[in-house]
Formats: structure tokens, sequence, C-alpha cells
């Protein structure tokens, strides 16, 4: 339920939670299910991607460049980094979405059974979106579709959004036993 959606290649898998369990999340509104989505994270092991997507049709292209491995060959530190870049003229007339998004994180092992993460985002995101219709323009506005004569709104063929969303995660997980562990995250 987020305004500014999460990007695909950070996601390494997605867990779901059916039922009224999903309640003890702390979510009122996951009565039908939770999904979490975990991210990918550092690994010791070097590892290196490039994944580019063209499409004619809708005048899209997407880059995705994706790096992982040890800071100099220590068991110690490892890092992360998802680069992407999207450009897409929607199939919608009129519509088009430009974003570009970095993902640095790193994992520091406190100990062999105690890592610590640290995870950041940044993202900026621009769209435009708008479909002439005759004498009336129509909108998504909430994920729907609203028409608009021209003369409530003349000088307005679009609606312009730009989104910038920055944060950061740090989580620290300790696995005293193979039957206890203990994640705090914030």
């Amino acid at each position: 339920p987020r305004a500014f959606p999460s990007e695909q290649a950070q996601v390494e898998r997605v867990e779901v939670l059916a039922g009224s369990a999903s309640v003890l999340y702390g979510n009122v509104f996951g009565v039908g299910g939770v999904m979490n989505r975990v991210t990918k994270k550092p690994s010791f092991a070097r590892k290196n991607s490039l994944q580019l997507q063209s499409t004619d049709q809708e005048a899209t292209w997407r880059a995705v460049f994706d790096t992982t491995g040890p800071f100099r060959d220590s068991g110690k530190l490892a890092y992360r980094l998802i680069a992407v870049g999207q450009k897409a003229d929607l199939v919608q007339d009129f519509s088009r979405l430009d974003r570009a998004s970095i993902f640095p994180s790193v994992t520091y092992r406190l100990d062999p059974q105690t890592p610590l993460h640290v995870e950041t985002e940044f993202t900026l995101q621009s769209s435009s979106v708008g479909l002439v219709n005759g004498s009336r323009r129509t909108y998504v506005l909430n994920d729907r579709f609203v028409d608009v004569p021209d003369r409530a709104n003349p000088e307005a063929d679009f609606i312009d959004s730009d989104l910038t969303k920055l944060g950061t995660v740090t989580t620290l997980l300790a696995k005293p036993s193979e039957q206890w562990s203990l994640r705090v995250a914030g």
C-alpha cells in the first residue's frame, strides 16, 4: 500500500502470510494477508550482472546493474550495489515514466552468527499521465480513470509528478543457537 513503488530489481523473494494471523505484525489492514518483500543482501562471493531491456512498441528502455562481493577479500565486510534506470512512454496515450534508483548496501559480520546489515535507497521519479479524449480529458487518479471536461481545467493537459525517495534500513541478526534468533531492524 505504498504511494511510491518498490523496485523489483532489489527484491530477492516475496513472503506471504495469509489470513487473520497477519495482524500479528501490527497491520490492522492485513486481515486478508500480509506480503513481506525480502531485499537482496550483500554476498561474500563476487557476482556481477547487467540486464538491458528495450521495447519498441512502447518506446521503453530499462537497465539494471547489480554487483556484490567482499571488501578487500575480508571475511567480515561485503557490499552490494544495484543501480536501475528506466524510461518509458507508456501504453496509455501521453503518459511517460522516468526513474533512476541506486541501492547501496553493506554487511558487517560482528561474528559468524551475527551480521549487521545496512541498506540505503535513493530514487528519483518523474511521471506524466494524461489522455485527451475528444472534448474531455481522462486522468488516472487513485488507480481509477476520471473524466474531466476541458473547461474545468483548460491549461492542464497532464498530471505531472516528481517524487524523491531516500531511506536507510539497519538490521542486526543474532543467532546464539540453531533454535534461537533475534532480529532488530529500524
